[in-house]
């Protein structure tokens, strides 16, 4: 399911790292499609990929993209998030989903430098965040 679509802000936001992320969690590979567009040089991977750009893989595998921005896209319901930030290791993160889990882990805390409701009139919390890990 597709709770949320990239503005051209939040695209312009995910280039701060050289414009190279990697995306866990990808699914059906839409986000990668729309970040490759962009001009992005995206990555990702999903346990169940249901898509041709998406690589098979989970979170397990975050450290070897270090060196790449983290795009966490509504992961879901039980995610631990700042497991998957401190596995990743790198220096920058984003995350896009309900206000309350973006809110509750510690890395967002230290380092949010952009943040934008990307629900506005759809009646239910959609937000997009980014921060640097501290």
């Amino acid at each position: 399911m597709i709770h949320a679509l990239p503005t051209l802000t939040m695209l312009e936001k995910l280039a701060v790292a050289g414009g190279r992320v990697v995306e866990c969690g990808a699914g059906s590979g839409l986000w990668l499609y729309i970040m490759r567009e962009f001009g992005i040089d995206a990555i990702g991977f999903d346990p169940e990929p249901s898509g041709p750009l998406v690589k098979e893989g989970s979170h397990l595998d975050l450290g070897d993209y270090s060196d790449r921005l983290l795009l966490i896209v509504w992961p879901p319901d039980g995610t631990d998030i700042q497991e998957w930030i401190n596995i990743h290791g790198g220096r920058w993160f984003a995350f896009c989903g309900s206000s309350t889990r973006v809110l509750n882990f510690p890395a967002f805390k230290k380092g949010a430098v952009y943040y934008e409701d990307i629900a506005r009139g759809v009646g239910r919390p959609n937000y997009f965040c980014m921060g640097e890990v501290g």
